[in-house]
């Protein structure tokens, strides 16, 4: 059973040694590869809820993050509750934070945290 679990990880890791190689094996030139090109980025950022404003993705970006974690548990994108409707302020501050990410350079990860059918407001 060990051998197999060995010979598994062996295969993986030549199959991503492989998607990381970015010369062209024709000609050795430089090639663009979506692996290597986003591999060693850097993100630095933080957690942010809903009530994040402008002025704060814009210090945020001063203070060197690229990233901020868009958590949604308050602000939900559909009503816990039946009829489980869109909530259009969630959409629209969510398109703000979008914009001020753009704008500042700072990118969003989008947890939306809670859908209908989740009992805890954090599960």
């Amino acid at each position: 059973m060990k051998i197999r679990y060995l010979i598994s990880g062996l295969v993986l890791s030549l199959i991503s040694f492989q998607a990381c190689n970015t010369k062209d094996k024709n000609n050795g030139k430089a090639v663009e590869n979506t692996v290597a090109k986003y591999q060693w980025q850097r993100y630095r950022g933080v957690n942010v809820a809903c009530t994040i404003q402008e002025e704060d993705v814009k210090d945020l970006a001063k203070s060197g993050a690229n990233l901020m974690r868009l958590a949604m548990p308050i602000c939900t994108f559909i009503e816990m509750e039946e009829p489980y409707g869109y909530n259009e302020l969630a959409f629209k501050k969510f398109d703000s934070v979008l914009d001020w990410g753009e704008k500042y350079g700072v990118n969003v990860l989008i947890d939306p945290h809670r859908y209908p059918g989740t009992g805890h407001q954090w599960t």
